[in-house]
């Protein structure tokens, strides 16, 4: 994690704060936040809204690669802001299902995220509580992926059926709630990959073709035969399983603390399937784990054996899906909307990280396509 150099700001004017709509894209005329007082004069009504009054530091940190965050800090005490990736393009209101997901978690007392404090959906902007602790930088141990199974029963314990038009349980970003709805996804994550990358002359882009092409088009084929001839075979309302999903679900989005484990960005989260939770949970490239850790959480989630043996029985069928999904996913910097998202984001040439995400993929395809 990168943080840039501190600046000041004094809270002034008090904006209205309301969240649950879709965001207004007004203020965001430019996803490049370089006019520092204007970006002071943001923050400062956000904090206003949640009671802090005297001065107050900033410092841009560099994580992820959809939103801006910075460290927050005034007389009060420390918090993490987050300023959310707004574009008329991009119909996902990240605003609202992280801000929604945390404050559901908050109410039911699972205390493994952080604090949802106050948000303004209009500037994009969200507060929550400071967590101090440190990113993972090796392997997940066993006790580590204990600890997420946990998260996963918290959740589920608290996913009833009742839930479904409830404001806090929309659909996760991508959900698949059937079995079909993984086959789907994936025809339209490489169709929009395919129609992004046509006009595209570039040498990296080139390159990219060549991955989907000759590499992912031809797997999915494959993958794609295999995974209908199983969901042939099950009964479809095992399908209906689902639970409220943090989505992105991993180590790349966990903090160790003295506390225990503490999970964040929850930009995607709502109610999705239990078996792309678990699939997902695998498939991440940044922290990847074992396959035998889906039974981990599956023993989490559910205690009756039937149940669980057949959630992990389509969670294997689908893993290789899930797992040419990832690759899609890798490739969303050769998009126009992914290559906004990250010029949002980070500071890095899109070149650059183009470059670095083709070898992740090719690494990727390398370890569980090519053996």
């Amino acid at each position: 994690m990168k943080i840039l150099p501190l600046n000041n700001g004094t809270n002034t004017a008090i904006e209205t704060i309301v969240n649950n709509t879709s965001p207004n894209t007004e203020n965001n005329a430019s996803h490049d936040m370089v006019d520092d007082t204007f970006l002071k004069s943001r923050m400062s009504s956000l904090l206003s809204k949640a009671g802090m009054k005297s001065d107050f530091s900033y410092q841009r940190i560099i994580r992820g690669g959809n939103n801006q965050s910075f460290r927050i800090e005034d007389a009060e005490g420390v918090f993490f802001l987050k300023s959310y990736f707004q574009d008329p393009a991009d119909s996902r209101n990240r605003l609202n299902a992280e801000f929604s997901f945390v404050k559901f978690c908050n109410e039911r007392n699972i205390v493994c995220v952080p604090r949802a404090l106050v948000c303004d959906k209009d500037k994009g902007l969200a507060l929550y509580s400071w967590i101090e602790g440190a990113a993972f930088d090796s392997i997940p141990s066993q006790s580590d992926i204990i600890e997420a199974s946990l998260f996963l029963k918290c959740l589920a314990h608290n996913s009833t059926p009742e839930m479904t038009n409830m404001p806090f349980a929309p659909l996760a970003a991508d959900a698949c709630l059937t079995l079909t709805d993984h086959i789907n996804s994936i025809d339209q994550r490489l169709q929009n990959l395919c129609e992004n990358i046509a006009e595209q002359n570039s040498v990296l882009s080139i390159k990219a073709k060549e991955i989907i092409h000759t590499q992912l088009v031809p797997l999915w084929e494959n993958i794609e035969k295999k995974l209908r001839a199983f969901i042939d075979t099950r009964k479809p309302q095992f399908a209906d399983s689902w639970i409220i999903s943090p989505s992105d679900f991993g180590f790349h989005n966990a903090l160790q603390t003295k506390e225990g484990l503490v999970f964040l960005d929850f930009e995607y989260a709502g109610r999705d399937g239990l078996v792309k939770t678990l699939c997902d949970f695998v498939c991440q490239p940044e922290f990847p784990v074992e396959e035998s850790a889906m039974d981990i959480l599956a023993a989490a989630i559910y205690e009756n054996k039937k149940q669980r043996e057949e959630l992990l029985l389509c969670a294997r069928a689908v893993l290789p899906a899930c797992r040419l999904k990832w690759c899609c996913i890798m490739l969303n910097q050769f998009t126009k909307i992914g290559a906004s998202r990250r010029a949002f984001a980070t500071e890095t040439n899109l070149g650059i990280q183009q470059e670095i995400q083709l070898q992740k993929v090719q690494n990727y395809i390398n370890i569980h396509f090519l053996v």
